[in-house]
């Protein structure tokens, strides 16, 4: 469902783009030393936007530093870390578990049931830290599966669904103004769900597999997805936003229909 709410790197200042790069290195190494041996199958930037949203509506500062690591050993690289990291951490830790048990529960095989038993373990631990958040992903959840079995039409529908699920991980944080920052993760929320469901349309048409988009004109499916983000920028701009507002609006306005744009060309390429 993730990959979409990715900055544009080449559209970023070197001091934006390196302080970004430096977020996600923070990410990666409180995944390792939080949830040790899993952190590299739920290491994505979308949760960089989540860092950094909470960091600046609430002016909370970054502790940086440096260190080598596997993927860079030679040369040190700077990360930058703050309580919002270590959240971001667990809340990938409960989307990846529910995903592969997801896969497990619908697929089958191997290989999701020893993914779904390995992060069994550290979700649990999450969900003991943060009750509240993880039993309304998995409301949420259960919800959209309902809504997807049933055959939901209404696009609105499961994507009002994950929106909330959105919704919930950026107002569960405790951070900042809660509402509107559920707000503006509830409409962020309904944008990557439609984008997904838009990108996996002709393939999941093929394939007779549900899409909420099956009824919708194709041509006009990115008409949808401006106005639902037209829609997510006014929430984003209804926060009181500190620092990095430019690298949060290169995601909203340029990363995310940069890597929509990828995403599309490579299910052209697997069709």
């Amino acid at each position: 469902m993730f990959g979409y709410a990715i900055a544009n790197q080449d559209k970023l200042s070197r001091d934006s783009y390196e302080k970004y790069r430096a977020v996600y290195c923070g990410l990666c190494r409180r995944l390792g030393e939080l949830h040790r041996g899993i952190d590299k199958l739920t290491l994505t930037y979308d949760l960089v936007l989540l860092i950094l949203t909470l960091s600046s509506v609430t002016n909370t500062p970054f502790e940086e530093a440096e260190t080598r690591c596997a993927p860079h050993p030679f040369r040190p690289h700077a990360y930058m870390t703050n309580a919002y990291t270590d959240y971001a951490a667990d809340m990938s830790v409960v989307l990846a578990y529910y995903k592969f048990l997801d896969d497990k529960n619908d697929d089958g095989g191997f290989a999701n049931a020893i993914k779904t038993a390995v992060f069994r373990k550290e979700a649990l631990a999450v969900n003991s830290e943060h009750p509240e958040v993880c039993q309304e992903i998995q409301r949420r959840l259960q919800e959209l599966s309902d809504a997807e079995r049933r055959g939901e039409r209404n696009p609105d529908v499961p994507a009002g669904i994950f929106g909330a699920l959105l919704g919930a991980i950026f107002a569960g944080a405790q951070a900042g103004p809660k509402t509107a920052l559920y707000d503006f993760g509830t409409r962020l929320g309904k944008v990557i769900y439609l984008m997904d469901a838009s990108v996996d349309l002709q393939t999941d048409l093929r394939k007779e597999r549900y899409n909420p988009l099956i009824r919708t004109d194709f041509s006009s499916c990115e008409k949808l997805l401006e106005l639902l983000l037209a829609d997510c920028m006014e929430a984003c701009n209804a926060l009181p936003i500190g620092s990095d507002r430019d690298i949060l609006e290169n995601i909203l306005l340029s990363g995310i229909w940069t890597s929509y744009e990828r995403q599309k060309k490579e299910g052209e390429k697997r069709r």
